[in-house]
Order: structure tokens, then sequence, then C-alpha cells
């Protein structure tokens, strides 16, 4: 994570490996006892709860103490950098409109106006509905993770392909649909990105710079996030 980069020595490897963990997790907030989520998750699960049978409720599986506490300071640390970087491309207003991809932003833009909020992180899915008999009575749940991990429950790859299959196979319109409006969800997020937080951490400085740069990437010691 950047905070431990700037801190410390790690290898490039676990670097990477700390920033996959980070950006497959979710972020929601909790206030009065009550989970919050100002992301509109629903672009990326109808087709799946259509597809999969899921329960529509989203279930919210916050990581133990210890890793909630290493993502709280790497998100913290993150936004003081991009506030002292140069170049910082205007954004949409993540309170007024949050947008779907964007949870740590929505959750941060929640908490300001919101002080007494708790931002949250974790693993959120969905609940395949249970079967009925008494085989089934003391069946383990199982879920449908969109991001994190629930139970050892993860979300297989190629589940979107098998629905794809079945969309051509059935000619089944509704799926079709919502599996393009996930598609169209996923192209707008990437629209909103015109511009990627780069982080040096030779250096320990950030900038931003258009994602279609040639060659960026691949300087020494240049990491997108």
């Amino acid at each position: 994570m950047l905070r431990l980069l700037k801190e410390k020595k790690i290898t490039q490897d676990y670097f990477e490996t700390l920033l996959e963990g980070f950006h497959d997790a979710h972020a929601w907030c909790v206030m009065d006892g009550k989970v919050i989520d100002p992301t509109d998750i629903s672009p990326g699960n109808e087709w799946a709860i259509n597809f999969l049978k899921l329960e529509k409720t989203p279930t919210y599986v916050p990581y133990d103490d210890a890793t909630q506490k290493l993502f709280t300071e790497e998100f913290v640390f993150r936004m003081v950098v991009e506030k002292r970087t140069k170049n910082v491309p205007k954004r949409p207003d993540f309170y007024k409109t949050p947008k779907f991809g964007y949870c740590y932003y929505n959750a941060w833009a929640f908490k300001q106006h919101n002080p007494t909020a708790k931002i949250v992180f974790g693993a959120v899915g969905f609940k395949y509905k249970g079967r009925k008999g008494k085989k089934n009575r003391n069946q383990k749940p199982r879920y449908w993770v969109q991001y994190g991990h629930i139970d050892g429950n993860d979300t297989n790859d190629t589940t979107a392909k098998k629905a794809q299959e079945y969309v051509v196979r059935h000619k089944d319109k509704v799926l079709g649909q919502q599996i393009l409006n996930n598609i169209l969800a996923i192209e707008e997020q990437r629209k909103i990105s015109k511009w990627e937080f780069v982080y040096n951490y030779n250096t320990c400085e950030a900038t931003f710079a258009p994602p279609e740069k040639p060659g960026l990437w691949e300087r020494m010691g240049m990491y997108k996030t």
C-alpha cells in the first residue's frame, strides 16, 4: 500500500498483492447501527440475481479489525496525497450523485456530510436462495460475491460468460438487457476516470496523467492505481 511504501521498503510483488486486495474490497458506511451504502451496486448485479437466483438484498461482511485499520489508514493517506497532487481532475459530486465503481469516494463524501457515520471496508455479496427440504435445512449459506471475500465464496469469472451463452441459447431478452446495463455502467465508470492517479514509489510523489499516454505505466518506478 502507498503508506507502507512511504514508511518502509517492501518488494514490488508484495506491494501489488496488497493493492489487489485493496481494489477488490467494498466500502460503505454505518450510522446509528445501520448499514448505509451510498453506492448503487445494482448495475453490477441485476444480471447475476436473475441468472443465479440470488436474494435481492446484499449481505455486507466487514473485514477484521486489523484489516479494517489498514484499509482506513490507506484510504486516508491516498486522499491526503491526492489533495497535494497537481493537476487533479474535476470529479463529480459523489455525495449528490454517487457513481458505480467509486465506493470509496462515495462513502467518504457521505461521511463529510454525516460526521457520525463510520466508513467500513469489507466484502459485499448476494446469498443464493436456500433450497427447501430436510436435507438442505442445515446447509451453509452460499454467496455470489461482488467485491471481496465471504466465507470462502468467490465470484466465478466464468459466470458472466455462461450468462451470455444462456441469453443466446434461450433468447432471454430480460437477462440480455441486464448484462448490457452492467457493461454500460462499467463504461460510464471509465469515462469518469479520464485521468489516472499515478504514484511513484521511488520518490513517494503522485501525479495525474491521461490513461492513454504511450509508455507511461512502463516507466521505471511508476504504478497506476
